[in-house]
């Protein structure tokens, strides 16, 4: 097992991750117009000028987001509690969800059981996990640490290794983010972009060893600090549509731009996140709670709201916030009925979370 160090529970990584996973119920408001069966080819993939902007900076941020988050919690429980127990972890929690969840909506919309939608990104994290797992056992018996590998004292090799990693997630960005905003992902289990799949492989390692840069975890930006970041953020990723879209500007560097959008936005929330949240609340454990189950229940309502308002003669912007409401709504009910009572709250919430404890 990897060498023990002290780890305080950082409730703003926690809050960060809830965030980002309510931020589905945004981006998959309009989900309806990017079926063409429903809404006609004329009217497919077209959204106002702030729609556009909205969605495409919830992109530009949230799947690396979710990957470097994954990367430094798993870092945690393999070192705390060793790489088999993380494992069997991950198939409860991730694998058996995605599972049930995929199957029910492929059986009632008669798709392909292979048919990932947006749980696309638990099966990436499950299989990194995996590897992950075999590779820390593999560790664990030949007596290597992980953690001596990546950690140094000397300033110049840290820079190093942080520089390397931003050059790989800046070549493999070509392939895997439609014009560096939005990635590419599979809509079935076999259909597996390799670029794609190591750019978030590489975010999630970036988290692995952010696990032992505390300075890092410990942000707390000032409020000035933290509105610079704001700007700085906008002005990167505003440059970005404006060359894409205005200028039609194709060029390596809009990888770059890519890259330092998105660990701007990412520094910003965890810096944010960390000073507002920095110790246990009422509000975060009901974000704790809620934001896994509405992640993985609301793209069936988020659908059925939005083509029920798309009839109704609203286009793909004033459809979000209602639709979010509706489909927040419907998942949270959706949860107490079929999931918060029974055995299945202990893949979604863990046993020890779960109201239903027999043993």
């Amino acid at each position: 097992m990897e060498s023990r160090i002290k780890f305080t529970r950082y409730h703003g990584l926690d809050a960060f991750r809830c965030f980002a996973m309510l931020m589905g119920l945004v981006i998959h408001a309009p989900l309806i117009f990017e079926i063409p069966e429903i809404v006609g080819l004329e009217n497919a993939y077209k959204y106002p000028p702030l729609a556009g902007i909205i969605l495409s900076w919830i992109h530009s941020w949230r799947m690396p987001a979710f990957f470097i988050l994954s990367g430094i919690f798993t870092q945690f429980i393999i070192t705390n509690w060793g790489a088999k127990y993380f494992l069997f972890d991950r198939f409860i929690r991730i694998l058996i969800p995605m599972l049930i969840v995929t199957t029910v909506l492929n059986f009632f919309w008669d798709q392909s059981f292979q048919t990932l939608y947006h749980l696309w990104f638990l099966y990436y994290l499950f299989i990194i996990s995996t590897i992950t797992a075999i590779l820390f056992i593999i560790a664990e018996k030949t007596k290597i640490k992980f953690s001596q590998i990546i950690t140094s004292n000397h300033y110049l090799m840290s820079l190093v290794l942080y520089l390397f990693l931003f050059a790989l997630l800046v070549f493999l960005t070509d392939g895997a983010r439609e014009n560096g905003l939005k990635t590419d992902i599979p809509k079935v289990y076999t259909d597996i972009n390799l670029v794609s799949f190591l750019y978030h492989w590489f975010w999630f390692f970036s988290g692995q060893i952010l696990y032992y840069n505390r300075k890092i975890l410990d942000f707390k930006p000032s409020k000035i600090k933290l509105l610079f970041y704001f700007i700085l953020g906008l002005i990167t990723h505003f440059s970005l549509l404006i060359l894409v879209f205005e200028i039609s500007f194709r060029s390596f560097s809009i990888n770059i731009l890519s890259v330092i959008s998105t660990l701007i936005w990412i520094i910003f929330f965890v810096g944010f996140f960390n000073k507002f949240f920095h110790r246990e609340s009422k509000i975060l454990n009901i974000l704790l709670e809620f934001s896994y189950p509405i992640y993985l229940i609301h793209i069936a309502p988020s659908i059925i709201f939005g083509f029920i308002m798309y009839e109704n003669g609203f286009d793909s912007l004033t459809m979000i916030l209602p639709n979010i409401i509706l489909s927040g709504l419907s998942s949270i009910v959706f949860y107490y009925i079929f999931i918060r009572y029974t055995p299945l709250n202990w893949c979604v919430n863990g046993y020890k979370k779960s109201w239903f404890r027999p043993f």
